[in-house]
């Protein structure tokens, strides 16, 4: 591609030149207090380049929230919804005046909750229940259970309601 000059005459017949490649070219006829670029001014510019372009690694190496890592997250809160859907739980009622425990019926005890509706007192986990009273237990927060729990109801009469 052949070359196209233009000439530009500044000040006291400096001329500087575009090529058709995008380039410009100066002429310094004079350096000092005229204002003119010197050597040493361009050497600071070309330092001061140098600084801006280390400045834009250190901040290219911080470590920004980029779209993989907002997939990221993004893919988590869906595993974290679809660890939380509805689970199907069935209720149970036991009448009962005998010993037991429920792991003998249910492997996952999810709530229970024992009435003492006899005229005597009962055990529920080695402590006594006395004849009207109600305790309620619940494994609480998500997908926790009893594996275990312990009754006497040989003297009175036990409703037991739970969740398994």
């Amino acid at each position: 591609m052949p070359q196209k000059q233009v000439a530009i005459v500044g000040h006291n017949n400096t001329q500087a030149q575009v090529t058709g490649q995008n380039e410009l070219l100066v002429k310094i006829n004079s350096a000092g207090s005229s204002g003119l670029a010197t050597e040493a001014t361009l050497l600071d510019v070309e330092v001061d380049t140098t600084a801006i372009a280390a400045d834009t690694a250190v901040i290219a190496a911080v470590d920004f929230a980029t779209e993989t890592t907002l997939l990221n997250v993004d893919n988590n809160i869906a595993n974290i919804v679809g660890n939380t859907d509805g689970v199907l739980r069935s209720p149970n009622l036991l009448r009962t005046s005998s010993l037991g425990n429920l792991s003998s019926v249910a492997t996952e005890i999810y709530s229970v909750s024992v009435a003492n509706v006899g005229i005597a007192n009962g055990t529920v986990l080695g402590a006594t229940i006395k004849p009207g009273e109600v305790l309620n237990f619940d494994a609480s927060s998500l997908n926790h259970y009893f594996n275990s729990f312990a009754y006497d109801a040989t003297s009175t009469e036990f409703i037991i309601i739970y969740i398994s």
